[in-house]
């Protein structure tokens, strides 16, 4: 197991292999004319329109961007967790086998997470590789490569975010081609408990608004220049720019994934250590969804190109909870008021309208004068031992600790009637004013 890698506790057992590994199994679908999405073998890695696929040069920057690229870390820098040779005596990346249609199929036995697996059989050989190799002891994952159909919102996958493994790896090939047309996938040290579509799972149970959700997508800015790194970096680093990468597990910072191939110049891909957190900027892809339960996306222009006489307003949320009416096009001058719905044992923390703080309470009220982007920010309240429900200061101390302005003592506790100094003072007044 590579340094910083996660380890994680296997899930599944197969019949035909006698080893803890967790399953990941893609199909493709019918492909749109306008355009040809990645191969695998003779396979294509899901419709041209599917979210992986989508190029992000003109989406635009989250309203939470700095925030997330901070608990990351801005000086973290990004490394290619994949390359050749062996590592603990296993390949360096995430291996995958390509099958035919006429593939055989086998019974799956869960040992955990059954009630949120496809059941099988799969057409998974008996020979396919596994991550890690035959004697690893990381994770164990094997892909196989058999629709733009995401999976039931809340489940995991062998992703944590519930998200397929394949489509966000670099592969040799696509780099000895010139061009990775898709997102990848890397980790994360720290999440919250929330995910973005097409995430569909979260993977903390931590409700600091600050650390990135799972499904986050960054984008190597522009002004960075890549044109010195050598062939393979300079390849995966394009992709960067005009695909992104897509956060789908926590483990080590700014760590991207690939699979394992000894073409791979692992001198060539430790250059990528020169490129850090602050060179990527998150980006806010709600726009471009055309159905919360597929991960199809319509062109990236479309949502903030209304009619004439009409203003665009786009809606998102973070953590768990309803916005209604969500996105659409009103008339210039319309007022439209959005109420925000938490989901149980959650709360409504704030409104973000262009990136900035527009209110604590659940209805927001738009002058649509011009287009806006709103984010709705959830939280979940946080109980402490020394503060009771009968305190008549708890529910707004639940609130504001829920959505990260206020917290408690490393011993976990609160200190209800502990005098504010007057900088602590100063400091809420400023998060409160932005």
């Amino acid at each position: 197991m590579r340094p910083g890698r996660r380890r994680r506790t296997p899930l599944v057992l197969l019949g035909i292999i006698l080893l803890p590994v967790v399953v990941c199994v893609l199909q493709h679908g019918a492909l749109p004319t306008s355009a040809a999405p990645p191969q695998a073998g003779k396979a294509s890695v899901f419709p041209a329109d599917n979210i992986w696929n989508l190029p992000v040069a003109d989406l635009p920057v989250h309203p939470l961007s700095t925030a997330y690229l901070n608990s990351i870390g801005l000086g973290a820098s990004l490394k290619a967790d994949f390359g050749a040779g062996l590592w603990g005596g296993g390949p360096i990346g995430i291996p995958y086998v390509v099958v035919p249609g006429s593939q055989p199929k086998v019974p799956i036995h869960y040992t955990a997470y059954g009630d949120e697996s496809d059941p099988g059989p799969m057409p998974i050989p008996h020979d396919a590789p596994v991550e890690g190799g035959p004697n690893g002891d990381g994770d164990r994952h094997i892909l196989v490569i058999d629709a733009n159909t995401l999976r039931p919102d809340g489940w995991t996958s062998a992703d944590a975010a519930g998200l397929p493994i394949f489509p966000g790896l670099a592969r040799y090939d696509e780099v000895a081609s010139g061009a990775i047309k898709h997102a990848l996938r890397f980790t994360i040290p720290r999440s919250q408990r929330a995910h973005l579509w097409p995430a569909r799972h979260d993977a903390s149970s931590s409700t600091d608004p600050a650390r990135p959700p799972m499904g986050l997508r960054l984008r190597l800015k522009g002004s960075v220049n890549i044109a010195a790194y050598p062939p393979q970096s300079r390849v995966v680093l394009q992709a960067l720019r005009d695909y992104g990468m897509i956060v789908a597990d926590n483990g080590s910072a700014m760590y991207v994934s690939g699979a394992p191939d000894e073409r791979w110049d692992n001198d060539d891909l430790h250059s990528l250590g020169g490129i850090n957190t602050a060179m990527f900027e998150a980006v806010d892809s709600s726009g471009v969804m055309v159905n919360p339960d597929s991960a199809q996306t319509r062109p990236a222009g479309s949502p903030t190109a209304p009619a004439p006489g009409q203003q665009a307003l786009v809606v998102t949320s973070e953590g768990q909870g309803d916005v209604t009416p969500g996105s659409g096009a009103y008339a210039t001058g319309a007022q439209v008021t959005l109420t925000a719905t938490p989901a149980a044992r959650w709360l409504f923390a704030h409104w973000l309208v262009d990136g900035q703080i527009a209110g604590y309470g659940p209805t927001l009220t738009l002058a649509m004068g011009t287009g806006h982007r709103v984010v709705a920010q959830f939280a979940q309240p946080r109980s402490y031992p020394d503060l009771p429900s009968a305190n008549p200061a708890a529910t707004a101390i639940a609130h504001l600790a829920g959505a990260g302005v206020i917290r408690g003592y490393q011993d976990g506790t609160f200190g209800p009637a502990d005098t504010t100094l007057r900088a602590q003072m100063a400091a809420l007044i400023a998060w409160a004013v932005g």
